[in-house]
């Protein structure tokens, strides 16, 4: 009955220090808008750069430098074929690449506003703010090719 009990607080002190989240060891998803501006925008890293879209990065990337906005839906198989491969090989990408994850099926006014009409979709944007080209399902050296181009 002793050996269970104490078994039973090792689980949970554990379990409790798994769920503990540092800054350091958050996802791109759990950081603020703030902290993930400073990453992209401060990134002297020299390999690419993904994060999750917000209205706040984008807008802190617009206009600023080249970047690539990836429409993903989490119940596509290309998309998640995609984001394995971007994932899998940052650190071939050019410095300062970004790419924004946009979730595809909520953010309904991006759709809108790049005429995308299905998941998969990566938008490239120039520096100045304007649409390079619209690709469709790119692969990561693709998208590199693109990067280092418009970089």
């Amino acid at each position: 009955m002793k050996s269970i009990f104490i078994l039973s607080l090792l689980t949970v002190a554990l379990l409790v220090t798994a769920c503990q989240t540092t800054p350091s060891n958050r996802a791109s998803s759990e950081l603020t808008d703030k902290e993930v501006v400073t990453k992209v925008s401060q990134s002297t890293a020299t390999e690419g750069v993904y994060v999750d879209y917000t209205q706040a990065v984008y807008n802190d990337m617009l206009g600023k430098k080249p970047f690539a906005l990836f429409f993903h839906a989490s119940w596509c198989p290309t998309c998640k074929a995609m984001e394995k491969d971007i994932l899998g090989s940052l650190d071939s990408f050019p410095q300062g690449s970004v790419i924004l994850k946009a979730d595809y099926d909520t953010e309904i006014a991006l759709k809108k506003q790049y005429n995308i009409t299905s998941q998969s979709l990566v938008v490239m944007f120039n520096a100045d703010g304007s649409v390079a080209e619209t690709l469709v399902a790119p692969t990561a050296s693709i998208l590199q090719s693109y990067f280092a181009n418009l970089l």
